[in-house]
């Protein structure tokens, strides 16, 4: 899970009717993703486990060329889930990404206050 003072307003996840947090930090040794979510709903915690397990170790680069048709490929679209569940999945997988081009903004040289 997610410690409370991480599940923030800007780590909600827009577009999903349960309560999700995604959150995403570059370890700049390695150059790769760790990806942290949880959720008030045990479906919707457990998709976002899937994709932490699935984005988690990932460059910046290998992260924003994920395709959300890998979802269907895994069995995870309107065929085995609701509609809404369907649509909340993609939007984790959006977030996903997003958090991932954040991390690498936040870190890139000349992002920081001064």
């Amino acid at each position: 899970g997610l410690p409370e003072e991480r599940r923030t307003v800007d780590a909600r996840v827009a577009g999903c009717t349960a309560q999700v947090w995604v959150t995403c930090a570059l370890d700049a040794d390695t150059n790769t993703l760790s990806f942290a979510a949880d959720s008030d709903s045990a479906l919707s915690r457990g998709l976002a486990a899937l994709l932490v397990e699935a984005f988690d170790g990932l460059t910046v680069e290998e992260a924003l060329a994920a395709d959300a048709k890998a979802l269907a490929a895994l069995g995870l679209g309107a065929s085995s889930l609701t509609a809404s569940r369907a649509n909340g999945l993609l939007n984790m997988f959006e977030a996903f990404r997003r958090r991932a081009r954040g991390a690498a903004e936040r870190a890139a040289p000349g992002s920081g206050p001064f």
